[in-house]
């Protein structure tokens, strides 16, 4: 199985390696390890929110995608890939009619589960 990292962090550590992110990094390396998984691709995107979508790694994340590069996206939880509940779903569906499969660490939801819950907010905290 072909799968990418995606790993996000909203500010920028002037350090060489950011620690939050080589975390989930690790973390996601690991989590293909145990399965079997081809790790092609990690995107990071450093600095950016979540609630936009116009991030780098995103992008070319999603053009591997549309590609049908890839059949799974790992990452740590929902709040990696998008902080704003639409763009979440967005995102999800869009990975899917592409025959992509997400998979939430945090959580172990996959792109053919449910979403994660609603808060009360459009964005996740």
């Amino acid at each position: 199985m072909r799968a990418a990292l995606y790993a996000r962090t909203a500010t920028v550590n002037q350090e060489e390696v950011n620690p939050a992110m080589a975390l989930q990094l690790d973390a996601l390396r690991a989590y293909a390890a145990r399965r079997g998984m081809t790790i092609i691709a990690e995107f990071t995107d450093a600095g950016y929110s979540g609630l936009r979508r116009d991030r780098p790694a995103l992008d070319r994340m999603r053009a591997l995608a549309e590609c049908r590069s890839l059949d799974v996206l790992l990452t740590c939880g929902p709040e990696r890939l998008a902080r704003d509940w639409e763009l979440l779903v967005r995102l999800r569906e869009e990975l899917k009619r592409w025959g992509v499969e997400t998979i939430f660490l945090e959580d172990g939801a996959a792109s053919g589960s449910a979403l994660p819950r609603r808060g009360r907010t459009e964005s996740f905290r």
